[in-house]
């Protein structure tokens, strides 16, 4: 067998271009330039990468907390998105039909339907590099001494695990702003027009 037959069998047949290659999409252009394999991590590999090892930088600041005291922390997490905006996810320019829907659910205080509406938005917003911006966020106010340590650890875990309790307070608190139904930290009523 050939070398080029090797690589088609490799490749499956020998649909794709080697990077040097024309690009079979036909812009004649060269395949690495074109429609070839990207070299690196992705934003959202890097950003996952990045929380894990903040997750396990702050994780020494919960030792010897009770289980009393780790329910207060998370309580208190909650809360995060109401005492800074940069706790808050940032929204898009312009809201989704999925993203309305919540919003509405968020104004009328239908805890039940923010429920329903909730993971249709959260499967498009709730992004590695979105949990590593409000990871990021909580560290800086921590560095500030806006908050302590054990809060900061507590939410950096929660954005790191699967449960993105603080993700989820980010976004219904950013939409209360958006829409002036709460003021900023500051007292600033925002309404999304």
């Amino acid at each position: 067998m050939g070398k080029s037959a090797r690589k088609a069998t490799r490749d499956g047949g020998g649909e794709r271009a080697g990077r040097n290659q024309p690009c079979p999409c036909g812009s004649g252009r060269k395949a690495k330039h074109c429609h070839g394999v990207h070299r690196g991590p992705s934003e959202a590999a890097l950003a996952t990468a990045a929380l894990a090892a903040l997750r396990h930088q702050t994780a020494p600041a919960l030792r010897g907390c009770t289980d009393f005291e780790l329910h207060e922390l998370l309580d208190a997490m909650v809360g995060l998105p109401a005492r800074d905006l940069s706790v808050q996810l940032p929204l898009p320019a312009l809201f989704s039909p999925e993203l309305d829907a919540l919003a509405a659910a968020v104004r009328a205080q239908d805890t039940d339907r923010v429920q329903q509406h909730l993971a249709p938005v959260l499967a498009v917003l709730d992004t590695p590099q979105a949990r590593w911006h409000l990871a990021q966020a909580v560290v800086a106010l921590r560095d500030a001494g806006t908050i302590d340590a054990r809060l900061a650890a507590v939410a950096v875990a929660d954005l790191g695990g699967g449960a993105g309790v603080l993700l989820q307070a980010a976004l219904v608190r950013a939409l209360l702003v958006a829409d002036g139904a709460a003021t900023t930290p500051s007292g600033l009523v925002i309404a999304r027009r």
